[in-house]
């Protein structure tokens, strides 16, 4: 799995993202990274799959979870 993220900022995280295997560049603050990395690796049924991540409106772990769903 590869996890590409939009432009880092030090903007306090959201807890919410847009991740998708293809989508809008954007910006993303890295505690909403870390915490999204963390879900990936919490849920191991999302593997062989590049997912893109930026500042978004859904949760992190119901966005990981759809991903899942693949």
């Amino acid at each position: 799995m590869i996890v590409r993220h939009g432009t880092l900022s030090d903007t306090p995280g959201t807890g919410k993202v847009s991740a998708d295997m293809a989508i809008p560049y954007g910006e993303v603050p890295r505690d909403d990274v870390a915490a999204a990395l963390v879900q990936i690796i919490e849920q191991p049924t999302v593997s062989r799959i590049i997912i893109e991540l930026t500042a978004g409106e859904t949760p992190i772990s119901e966005a990981i979870e759809r991903l899942a769903r693949r």
